[in-house]
């Protein structure tokens, strides 16, 4: 039937055309994550702000603290890789940029290794938030990896650009 037959042609140009345009789509992708890692190659020396675990190695170590702003007490909370809390320190109720060479308590040196930052918010004595810390880090390399772009840190963190919340130049001559 002629009918069919002109029906049967046109499905197959539509699909036809759908395939071109999917192969033209994932063309036009990587060219963007490629662009995009040019564009990031900037970024590569510069100190980031971001969401992401601290690594210490005895050095000190800045991070930008958030409590919420209903809170008259915050507190810092150190956590290992497993999640075990291991220490909880009182900060300032007011956002602040801290830096510290990572001690405990009583005052020894946390082992070498990565640590998971937050703040608890309190207001009356009850919990009424818990908030990431932000870590400043030196960006040492900017790459693409399966069609993302990723940023390295000077500590070895990879983090990608949508949990980057500031940029500055780094300022210690590095």
């Amino acid at each position: 039937d002629s009918t069919e037959f002109a029906t049967q042609l046109a499905t197959f140009s539509s699909v036809e055309q759908q395939v071109r345009t999917n192969e033209l789509l994932t063309a036009l992708g990587a060219q963007m994550g490629a662009l995009s890692v040019s564009q990031l190659a900037g970024w590569v020396g510069m100190t980031a702000r971001a969401d992401m675990p601290v690594h210490f190695d005895g050095r000190p170590v800045t991070i930008t603290a958030r409590p919420d702003d209903m809170a008259d007490e915050a507190r810092l909370v150190v956590r290992d890789r497993n999640g075990a809390e291991l220490q909880r320190l009182p900060i300032d109720p007011v956002r602040q940029e801290l830096a510290g060479a990572g001690e405990t308590a009583a005052g020894a040196s946390l082992p070498a290794g990565t640590y998971a930052l937050s703040v608890d918010s309190y207001a009356d004595g009850e919990l009424i938030a818990s908030t990431p810390v932000f870590v400043h880090a030196r960006i040492v390399e900017a790459r693409n990896e399966n069609g993302r772009p990723i940023l390295v840190m000077d500590s070895g963190q990879e983090v990608e650009t949508g949990d980057i919340v500031g940029l500055q130049q780094a300022f210690d001559g590095t």
